[in-house]
């Protein structure tokens, strides 16, 4: 996630980390509904606190310093679904105002409850629960887009549906109007799929081999059938018992393997450091043993590595600490310098960033701060602006 990848700690001044709680601050989830002006410095603050459990910063108000929910707003950043983009807030609140939005306040508590308790899990290792389904879902329909097909928009949250926003690749102007573009229904089980079309759920577009085309939905096979399309359900893979590709259950914890895809959701096929003996196991939380000579994903979470010392998973290092793997913890990138690797504080709003010719290095820039600049090779961070750049449109019910 980009904002985890580029925010979160800074130096403390005398080459300390500033870390800790910030105690300061109450990010607690107001209970009933929640008015939209009310909304954006709520979601920066359970995201903060969610980021700093995700050791993306080590206080909320560095958090809130380099992020700037107050001006523009990413719910895929918020969420981890929805519309990837950066949207002023202005645009939110005016869009609204004139119909094109549904602002449903009676799901925002459910989703910024959802948003402070997010796992820090990678997400092929997590497993959602119903109660996470659930403000995931809240998040999802916070926003109800009204503009039917063909209806104008400047951005996908605008459009009802499934719909996104379509643009003239003619237009070169910088507030050119795009329109709703309705996605086609998806196929049902039996219907033909041969020209690009989706199938239902549970379903999928079979290739016929001997046709060499795609020909209708189909149910995917289980564990135990044919799968002459290489294609079996999520609980098995494709492969092949003497000529005939079948579909193999997937393997459960402690079996052997050669790869990932043979093993149950949520495990990982963990080899020994000649890249051998695999076998399927759930990488560890934080604070469990782990084995950091394992080429593989050997811990869970994404803010953490397997510590060569301790043999444990902790939190990717932090200012200053070395970095083998290239990684390092919020605000910090790794930094080449002869034969080391350390941590380092990445840039803020006037700060220097981009690629740096003398050393090698690329300095991204923190939160949602931008590496801008005419000269390439004199470039500083700025951050986003927080007017509008374009007019809202203002026909709110065009296109039904």
């Amino acid at each position: 996630m980009m904002v985890l990848a580029l925010a979160g700690c800074r130096d403390g001044g005398e080459g300390e980390e500033t870390g800790g709680t910030d105690t300061g601050t109450d990010t607690g989830v107001p209970e009933g509904d929640i008015a939209l002006e009310d909304f954006f410095g709520l979601a920066e603050a359970v995201y903060c606190e969610w980021a700093v459990e995700c050791h993306a910063f080590g206080v909320e108000e560095r958090c809130g310093n380099v992020l700037h929910f107050e001006d523009q707003l990413n719910m895929r950043w918020l969420t981890g679904s929805g519309v990837d983009e950066a949207i002023p807030v202005s645009y939110y609140k005016e869009a609204v105002d004139v119909g094109r939005i549904v602002y449903h306040k009676q799901k925002a508590a459910a989703c910024l409850e959802y948003v402070r308790t997010r796992t820090c899990e990678l997400s092929r290792y997590h497993e959602v629960t119903e109660a996470e389904a659930a403000g995931q879902l809240a998040c999802a329909e916070l926003f109800e887009g009204r503009m039917g097909k063909n209806g104008p928009c400047m951005s996908a949250i605008e459009c009802a549906e499934e719909a996104i926003c379509g643009f003239n690749p003619n237009c070169v102007d910088m507030c050119c109007v795009g329109a709703c573009r309705v996605l086609a229904q998806p196929q049902k089980l039996g219907e033909a799929c041969n020209n690009g079309q989706q199938c239902e759920a549970g379903s999928y577009c079979y290739f016929d081999q001997n046709l060499g085309m795609s020909t209708v939905c189909t149910a995917p096979p289980t564990a135990g059938q044919p799968c002459p399309d290489f294609t079996c359900d999520e609980t098995a893979l494709c492969d092949f018992v003497g000529d005939t590709p079948m579909c193999i259950a997937l393997r459960p914890s402690g079996k052997a393997c050669d790869y990932d895809d043979q093993c149950q959701q949520g495990l990982n096929c963990i080899h020994d450091q000649n890249y051998e003996n695999g076998v399927c196991l759930r990488p560890a939380d934080e604070g469990e043993p782990c084995d950091p000579t394992s080429p593989d994903v050997t811990c869970r979470r994404f803010d953490n590595l397997c510590d060569p010392g301790t043999k444990v998973c902790g939190p990717l290092p932090g200012n200053g600490e070395p970095c083998p793997n290239y990684q390092c913890r919020g605000d910090f990138f790794c930094v080449e310098g002869g034969n080391d690797r350390r941590c380092s504080p990445v840039a803020d709003a006037g700060e220097g960033c981009g690629y740096n010719p003398n050393s090698g290095n690329f300095v991204p820039c923190s939160g949602d701060n931008v590496c801008s600049g005419e000269d390439f090779n004199n470039q500083s961070c700025v951050a986003p602006a927080g007017d509008a750049p374009c007019p809202v449109p203002t026909d709110p019910l065009a296109g039904g």
